[in-house]
């Protein structure tokens, strides 16, 4: 019973955390090409309707904290390469050609 209520709390944690990573991925990656900032709710909103579409992942296997874990690293370790691509992008100097 404690991890179902241990879950239920981190839930939206995890959420907040998920929606603040495609909100800076969106903001980094589709921006520049012309489309408009969103923000926390809009990426929220827009993650919920890919996985609509996209479906949920199996169930994953192994302990409840192991699977807490990864759930709180995957975004984490997104955002750690997106960002690595990010800066690489900038150093580069490409820039999409309608805003040369």
């Amino acid at each position: 019973m404690g991890k179902i209520i241990f879950g239920l709390c981190c839930s939206p944690l995890i959420t907040a955390l998920n929606g603040w990573v495609a909100a800076c991925m969106w903001l980094w990656f589709a921006v520049p090409f012309g489309a408009p900032a969103i923000g926390v709710w809009g990426a929220l909103g827009l993650s919920c309707l890919v996985s609509a579409f996209w479906g949920d992942t199996p169930a994953e296997e192994g302990s409840f904290f192991a699977v807490l874990i990864a759930r709180i690293l995957q975004p984490l370790l997104v955002l750690l390469v997106g960002f690595v691509v990010h800066e690489c992008w900038l150093h580069v100097g490409y820039m999409p050609p309608h805003l040369l």
